[in-house]
């Protein structure tokens, strides 16, 4: 331990800097104090500067985190938070959304592939945000996701392949809760096409005609088209129409899907 008036100040933080250490990180470890007689105590360990402070050791991960330390120039983020699967912040204090889902679908015997897409709602643009994306061999049972939000994804869609080239489209749910743990029957959205052979007046703005398909048709509840999914509202008086990429699970350069991460796949 070394005593140090205030003119001795500057010398003995040029000692300290010359150990490559933060200042932050400095301040916090040598804990200087001033004493009664203007004095300031500098407590400094090993001969090379080996300062060793671990913010880990007061444990400030909650919920069963890993705590990692971390250099930060700042001195702000002296430790990480590795959360568990259903926590998320910056010390794990936060609960994740959850969405479990148990899927009841018929006749899945043809079916190759199926996407999980899991989205939340742009605003103003009502652009689809895909929040989470899986690939899977033929038609999974349960689909099951933790979201770092308080919020689940708004959306789940389902796009079942029994070809390579046309998925048809499904809506698991449209809900907007921190907890979705449902079973669901999805339902189909067929394309707008199948839909609007009736409506043979073309001068009608395509928005109003998507609103004439859930007034006239009770048993609709989703569409899509190639820059839009649908979905009627609950007194089928109006379409809500959300922009949507449908090539965002495609492949290029004749490359096969092989897993998918978010917006990103693994080509094989």
């Amino acid at each position: 331990m070394q005593h140090l008036s205030r003119v001795g100040i500057i010398a003995a933080m040029r000692m300290l800097l010359a150990c490559q250490f933060s200042i932050e990180t400095i301040l916090t470890i040598v804990r200087a104090k001033v004493d009664i007689m203007g004095k300031i105590v500098a407590c400094r360990f090993g001969p090379h500067c080996n300062l060793q402070y671990d913010e880990c050791n007061s444990n400030p991960c909650l919920s069963d985190g890993t705590c990692a330390p971390n250099y930060d120039m700042s001195g702000e983020a002296s430790y990480i938070c590795i959360c568990s699967q259903r926590f998320y912040g910056n010390q794990c204090q936060n609960t994740k959304a959850s969405v479990h889902i148990n899927l009841n679908i018929a006749n899945i015997s043809s079916v190759r592939a199926t996407v999980v897409q899991l989205y939340n709602i742009g605003k103003p643009s009502f652009l689809l945000i895909m929040q989470h994306g899986k690939v899977y061999h033929g038609v999974p049972s349960v689909v099951q996701y933790n979201h770092a939000d308080f919020y689940a994804p708004y959306v789940g869609v389902l796009k079942i392949y029994e070809d390579f080239a046309h998925p048809k489209y499904f809506i698991m749910y449209a809900l907007l809760q921190m907890m979705i743990n449902i079973t669901s029957s999805p339902e189909h959205c067929p394309h707008v096409s199948s839909l609007l052979s009736e409506f043979t007046n073309s001068s009608v703005p395509i928005v109003f005609r998507y609103h004439h398909i859930c007034q006239n048709d009770n048993q609709s509840f989703c569409f899509h088209d190639e820059n839009y999914l649908c979905i009627c509202d609950s007194d089928n008086y109006r379409a809500e129409c959300f922009i949507h990429n449908p090539q965002i699970d495609h492949c290029g350069c004749e490359c096969r899907c092989a897993k998918q991460n978010m917006t990103r796949f693994d080509l094989a």
